[in-house]
């Protein structure tokens, strides 16, 4: 169970670096 909630953690970070790549990238063109 706590296994299942760190790696839900480290995926809901992962997509949020992710999209905020996405955004700078938006920004910086």
């Amino acid at each position: 169970e706590n296994n299942r909630n760190e790696l839900e953690r480290l995926d809901r970070e992962r997509t949020n670096d992710f999209f905020g790549m996405l955004r700078g990238f938006a920004i910086n063109q």
